[in-house]
């Protein structure tokens, strides 16, 4: 049985793998007690339907998947988006059936919040109780968090701590022994016949670094680790990559200058921009990534960055994963790109129109596309932003730009820079890393939707959009409108103000130094607004988000569909606030007193034709 070691945030699983195997930590086992995790059961990996009355715990099509009830078998068995089920029987699990995940431990971190899908995919006659527990170390009796009873239709239960489900408390927090959560059938089912076919999805973990708080005063931050968000043995060919920095505490005053490449090989890329100025994890963007080796980013000893008491880190972190890079254009074989260095390129003429800017983007080959149904939104939103934008705003899955009741607060001051009459000339323009493109073009950028993609805009207003995948979008110079839509997306704004909309799936949002909207949409996604004055969007039947940065003074709520600030119930969590409906855990603010929250922070937006 393997076990998982937690990084970063937050830990999801999305079972679409179960074609090859179980996640790593998980496990299945029957004859389960409150105190045993029972017998370890092997997992037979080829789907199976949802109304296949045989006994065992299977691979199935997901109700997240789009199909109905009454979807046929080879349906199901195409589905990409799975689950993780199960059928008893009087044989076979029943009691004692349970999904296991193992945690090696969670040191260095708190705050845990647990949300999954319980998902009723075969209704029959006869039903289980399906208890959430856990515990702490390999032996003892589990903790009960709650239960998931038949609810005698096909469908979704979506079971959050806080919420239909008990907290963990401080139970977690920083625990150096193994942690085990289960959902698992302690008694006998009831009634008579056939028994259901149940599975659970889209399984997070949420939690937040531990803060070092003794002596704040004096101690000073520390980094605690630099990593990729990839796996750490793949080989990039990427032009633009991404790395984490996670500090031991929150910290400010961060920006590129704290930052420093170690390089191997011909290996070459530009510290482009910081997701925030602030925060316990930054993440940092390297583009123009070139060449044959390897880089690593470095926190050298020359960083300005402080804690919230002004004390400035001290010591430098050298230790990070590396990018392993690889040139495609390289002839390994002859070494021709080695050879010759001051000799003319034999490049053919048709290459030439790239050599303005090393970051030019070429025009997308898509532009033909842009009337597709998959790229326009159901309601056009009656907003400011720049017609380019307006027209081609590009998806189903993704929410219209808002209009606000409230006019923002940052018009005033938008213009401030350049309506002073004794500026001078050099001060106009922002310094930028790399020469501008000659030509600002405002682009619609679609993804192609077969594969997971990065897309990556221009100088101008640009709308971009992905697909069916876990993408990545970069937005690059001007205003933009990004798009995530199906997939477990990861969306950063750049210098403008810029719109991110998430769309299906759990969402990374990160704002730039900008005026930004973030609307998660659905799933539990993460929000980083970033510097400026930001708009983060909350709707009624979304799932949990996660807001890492909020600003009562300067940022807003804002309340799309239908909610307002009367549906709206807040309390202290800990070190964060947190957003309820009718009970429902709907938010978290991270580090941010529930005392400073109040409806004027909580702007109702409107999207014309369905409010």
């Amino acid at each position: 049985m393997t076990t998982v070691n937690l990084t970063g945030v937050s830990y999801q699983e999305n079972f679409n793998t179960l074609g090859d195997e179980l996640p790593p930590g998980w496990a299945i086992y029957t004859d389960a007690t409150s105190s045993s995790l029972g017998t370890l059961i092997d997992f037979n990996s080829d789907p199976k339907s949802w109304n296949n009355l045989a006994g065992g715990f299977r691979n199935v099509a997901s109700a997240n998947s789009e199909l109905s009830e009454g979807a046929t078998v080879s349906e199901q068995d195409d589905v990409s988006d799975r689950a993780l089920g199960i059928r008893q029987t009087g044989s076979f699990g029943d009691p004692g059936a349970a999904f296991v995940l193992s945690l090696t431990n969670t040191e260095g971190f708190q705050d845990f919040q647990l949300s999954l899908e319980a998902q009723m995919l075969s209704v029959k006659n006869r039903s289980t109780s399906w208890t959430i527990d856990y515990r702490i170390g390999t032996e003892g009796e589990f903790l009960t968090l709650g239960t998931y009873n038949d609810p005698q239709k096909w469908g979704i239960t979506q079971l959050t701590t806080e919420s239909e489900l008990l907290d963990f408390s401080d139970d977690l927090n920083n625990q150096s022994e193994p942690v085990q959560i289960r959902v698992v059938a302690l008694s006998d089912s009831t009634n008579s016949n056939y028994r259901d076919t149940v599975a659970i999805d889209n399984f997070t973990l949420n939690y937040s670094p531990v803060e070092d708080t003794s002596n704040t005063d004096e101690s000073a931050p520390r980094v605690l680790a630099i990593q990729r968000p990839d796996n750490t043995e793949e080989i990039t060919t990427e032009e633009t990559i991404i790395y984490e920095v996670r500090f031991s505490e929150a910290v400010n005053e961060v920006d590129i200058a704290d930052f420093s490449l170690t390089t191997t090989g011909t290996a070459t890329a530009n510290i482009a921009s910081v997701s925030g100025e602030s925060g316990t994890v930054i993440e940092v963007i390297l583009d123009g990534v070139d060449g044959d080796g390897t880089l690593r980013l470095d926190v050298p000893d020359t960083a300005t960055i402080v804690n919230d008491a002004g004390v400035a880190l001290t010591e430098a972190f050298e230790a990070g994963d590396r990018y392993r890079i690889e040139d495609p254009t390289q002839d390994n074989e002859t070494g021709d790109s080695d050879s010759e260095p001051d000799a003319e390129p034999d490049a053919e003429p048709e290459t030439d129109s790239d050599s303005d800017s090393d970051d030019a983007e070429p025009e997308p080959e898509t532009d033909s596309d842009s009337d597709s149904d998959d790229a326009e939104p159901d309601v056009e939103p009656e907003t400011d932003v720049e017609p380019e934008t307006d027209s081609d705003s590009d998806s189903d899955d993704a929410e219209p730009e808002p209009e606000t009741d409230v006019e923002p607060e940052t018009d005033s001051d938008s213009d401030s820079d350049d309506a002073e009459p004794d500026v001078e000339p050099e001060t106009d323009v922002e310094p930028t890393l790399t020469p501008p493109s000659p030509r600002i073009i405002n682009q619609l950028i679609l993804g192609v939707g077969t594969e997971p993609e990065t897309l990556i805009g221009g100088d101008g207003h640009d709308t971009i959009a992905a697909f069916d995948y876990d993408d990545v979008i970069f937005a690059q110079g001007g205003d933009n409108l990004l798009f995530g839509n199906k997939g477990n997306d990861r969306l950063y704004s750049r210098d403008g103000d810029d719109t991110l909309f998430g769309g299906q799936d759990d969402d990374l949002l990160i704002g730039g130094p900008g005026d930004t909207v973030l609307s998660g949409d659905f799933g539990n996604d993460t929000l980083t607004g970033g510097g400026g004055n930001n708009l983060f969007i909350l709707r009624p039947e979304g799932s949990h988000d996660r807001i890492t940065d909020f600003n009562p003074d300067r940022d807003r709520l804002g309340l799309s569909h239908g909610l307002t600030p009367a549906d709206l119930t807040w309390t202290q969590q800990g070190n964060h606030s947190q957003l309820y409906i009718d009970g429902r855990a709907i938010a978290t603010l991270e580090n941010t007193n529930a005392n400073v929250l109040n409806s004027s922070q909580m702007l109702p937006i409107r999207y014309p034709g369905l409010d």
